[in-house]
């Protein structure tokens, strides 16, 4: 009887002893809390839109558009000491030309400047005359052949500034889905053009350089950042006696831009101009216009 009191005593006190040790391998088994990480939170809102209003297009900007302009030159051009103008189609001098062009812009808020410049040349164009005639000291007859070359250049410098603008709606992830921009221009235009015709037996040839103001202005279309549509216009007049000139130039481009600073763009340009250097008889007139398709590609900075 003894003997059992004194192992059941032993039994509790065993059990006793083994709680603590018991205890601890449960607490190691139980993965702990990590003590150093932040209690949650509440969930972070979404961003929300930007507010419509004022445009967001980029500042401090730079776009580089070189472009190959499928044109050719149309009207009717004067030498001097001609008594009439000789039209550029009687001349063989229509043809279209891949021609270079090249526009760069820079824009720093709403303000900015812009150059541009394109070359047109064709030469040795033969071409049977309907009719006699005479162009500076080139006399013809019915059934004469002429070589004719034509030079034409332009260059330009605007300042621009944008008047209106804005972003008139955006897409889920926030970037702008539709914006537009109007601009407007103010600068001058630089013209040197050169006409020469040849006959069997005499060469003579007329040309001239022209400055004159040209104010327009440029609107700009953006869907979903990749896709432009580019409107410009601008006008030039100098009255300033024998020097004269008057241009319209208008330009309807449209850009894609598979990445950010690379884009391909084609459009249209033609480019409407009166140009006269001299007085009476020793005129060189060229009334006519340089228009055609123009590709090329598009690099923003």
């Amino acid at each position: 009887m003894h003997a059992d009191r004194a192992m059941v005593r032993f039994t509790l006190a065993a059990s006793i002893m083994m709680l603590p040790a018991l205890s601890g391998a449960q607490s190691e088994s139980t993965p702990k809390a990590d003590s150093s990480a932040p209690a949650p939170g509440p969930k972070a809102a979404a961003p929300a839109a930007p507010a419509l209003g004022d445009t967001t297009f980029p500042t401090y900007t730079l776009e580089i558009e070189p472009s190959a302009w499928f044109v050719a030159p149309g009207g009717k051009g004067r030498l001097p000491g001609s008594t009439s103008r000789q039209r550029f189609e009687d001349l063989n001098l229509d043809s279209p030309r891949f021609s270079p062009q090249i526009e760069a812009r820079f824009r720093s808020g709403k303000w900015g400047v812009e150059a541009s410049g394109m070359h047109f040349e064709i030469s040795d164009r033969n071409a049977a005359q309907s009719s006699g005639g005479s162009l500076g000291d080139v006399a013809f007859g019915a059934g004469d052949s002429l070589s004719s070359d034509f030079k034409f250049t332009s260059v330009e410098l605007m300042g621009s500034y944008q008047f209106f603008g804005e972003t008139l709606s955006f897409r889920d992830d926030g970037k702008r889905k539709f914006g537009y921009s109007v601009q407007g221009l103010l600068g001058g235009r630089f013209y040197d053009v050169e006409q020469k015709v040849t006959s069997a037996t005499t060469t003579d040839k007329g040309d001239g350089t022209w400055i004159e103001p040209v104010a327009g202005a440029r609107l700009e279309l953006e869907f979903h950042q990749a896709f432009t549509l580019d409107v410009r216009t601008d006008f030039g007049y100098l009255p300033a006696g024998g020097k004269e000139s008057f241009s319209w130039d208008i330009a309807v481009g449209g850009t894609w831009r598979p990445f950010e600073n690379f884009g391909v763009q084609i459009g249209y340009r033609q480019l409407l101009v009166r140009l006269q250097d001299g007085n009476d008889a020793e005129r060189y007139e060229f009334d006519g216009a340089m228009a055609g398709l123009f590709v090329g590609a598009s690099l923003r900075f």
